[in-house]
């Protein structure tokens, strides 16, 4: 069934996957422009909530099987039929759980448009998890063709929707109801084609297996207890801002997540490519482990510092031309929140080097630590607006991830130099707190900054971007060459 991925499929894989979340973070910020200014500030932070909503319930229907699933099939690829069908039972039961436990939440509230949602809301909720389940196997077995075909269709109907929509026939309820529609269309595909497949021929196995649905929940239970405990620092926090601040503040802080949308997705499309690989690597070939981490963490680094640097300084004049007046507010937010999220980036990757070297208590317990600690920032500063809470988080984050790299150096020795921390601490807070400040100075001035430091860093790294090119190059070579080889032995047989 699965094989060991060689390191130029690792690079199809993720260009695949980040050709397609790419499409999709397009289109999809391209209807929120949309939705954003015919739906008003209001009714987008009630479409917001919703999201919000649906992530929340995901993230404990979900009962954290991904990664566990990974690395059992990836160390032992024969197992794939029984975690396919313990990992099924599993969200399926944990799914109707959360969909009543949801529905009770949402009757009882009193905001009547949010309540007329709850169909479309139960809808998404069980779309995501069949596309969570499939997804997780597709991924053990470096299958990720169809999954970026199916994200960049539905996200093309998505976008056709609601561009051809008159403005007029616009509300919030046909807005839901068309995503849930697209989503739960495409989740069910996703099933059909594996179901189908030859590589998940879900049957029962000859040999007898010790895994089973409560097998895998056990395994999870330290990172569903993350996932839960990561709630106050990613969602609760959007449910704070709509009690304490209102929902046009849930909108503003809804725009500022959604520029740094593109950052998260695209690095989160890497960890979840290179994640079945380090965990054979960690078991198998340590020195290996140890050279693709550095060069992994310190690639994640400086693109998202990068990324954080362009979009803080141009975020005001953005908004202004993408969504309007309405939502002026949101330019210093967008500013903060591409830092949060590149802080959230590196949190992920300490926290995936933990579960690869199968230390899921030590997640268990950052995350209780982050919980307690971030929580609170957020809780307090979400009675202040979207830019109190953007500062809390990012205030909180970088206390947070301070406290995981200490205990990361001390349980996993030798993966990372001494004095690195430096390198990671002393630029994240200087260009973070500078490129905000720098705001101020006038758009052309601002523009001539990055023009002259994109060419310094050109110039100072020519050799590697020389070098880079040059593996891009061989690497589409390998491509043709193994077209053609293909070919001949087709023609050949």
């Amino acid at each position: 069934m699965g094989k060991e991925c060689s390191w130029p499929m690792i690079v199809r894989n993720w260009l695949m996957l980040a050709g397609s979340n790419s499409i999709r973070i397009l289109f999809h910020f391209l209807c929120t422009i949309k939705i954003a200014r015919v739906l008003g500030a209001e009714d987008y932070g009630r479409f917001a909530l919703v999201l919000t909503t649906l992530l929340i319930a995901q993230a404990v229907s979900s009962l954290a099987l991904r990664n566990i699933s990974i690395r059992e099939i990836s160390r032992d690829p024969e197992s794939l039929p029984q975690v396919a069908r313990a990992a099924f039972k599993a969200v399926t039961l944990a799914t109707i759980c959360v969909g009543i436990l949801i529905a009770i939440i949402v009757s009882i509230q009193p905001d009547q448009k949010i309540f007329s949602l709850l169909g479309f809301i139960l809808v998404l909720m069980i779309a995501d998890s069949i596309w969570s389940v499939t997804e997780t196997l597709a991924f053990s077995q470096n299958q990720m063709r169809v999954s970026a075909i199916l994200f960049t269709a539905s996200s093309a109907a998505w976008l056709a929707i609601v561009f051809c929509v008159p403005a007029n026939m616009f509300s919030l309820q046909m807005v839901v109801a068309s995503y849930a529609t697209v989503q739960i269309v495409s989740s069910l595909g996703y099933l059909w084609w594996v179901r189908k497949s030859r590589y998940f021929a879900i049957k029962r196995s000859e040999t007898l297996s010790s895994i089973t649905s409560a097998t895998l929940v056990r395994q999870s239970l330290p990172l569903l207890g993350s996932a839960v405990l990561a709630l106050p620092l990613s969602q609760l926090p959007i449910v704070f801002l709509a009690n304490h601040s209102g929902l046009q503040e849930v909108a503003f802080y809804g725009i500022a997540t959604r520029f740094a949308q593109p950052l998260s997705v695209l690095a989160g499309t890497l960890l979840s490519v290179i994640y079945p690989n380090l965990s054979s690597y960690f078991l198998n070939q340590k020195a290996v482990f140890r050279s693709k981490t550095r060069f992994l963490f310190l690639t994640l680094g400086a693109t998202g510092v990068g990324f954080a640097i362009l979009v803080s300084l141009f975020s005001s004049e953005v908004i202004a031309i993408l969504f309007g007046s309405e939502y002026q507010p949101a330019g210093l937010v967008v500013s903060l929140q591409v830092w949060v999220v590149l802080n959230w980036i590196m949190h992920n990757f300490v926290g995936i080097l933990f579960i690869v070297s199968n230390r899921e208590k030590t997640v268990m317990f950052l995350s209780l630590f982050n919980a307690i600690l971030i929580g609170t920032f957020a809780f307090i500063g979400a009675h202040y607006g979207a830019k109190g809470l953007s500062l809390a988080l990012w205030s909180g984050g970088l206390i947070g991830f301070s406290v995981h790299w200490v205990i990361l150096k001390r349980t996993i020795p030798n993966v990372f130099s001494s004095g690195l921390e430096w390198l990671i601490f002393l630029p994240y807070i200087g260009f973070s707190v500078s490129s905000i400040y720098l705001q101020a100075l006038s758009l052309s001035l601002r523009i001539l900054l990055v023009a002259g430091a994109s060419l310094l860093l050109i110039w100072y790294f020519r050799k590697h971007v020389a070098t880079a090119i040059l593996s891009v190059r061989d690497l589409l070579s390998w491509r043709a060459n193994k077209v053609e080889s293909v070919k001949q032995e087709e023609f050949l047989g």
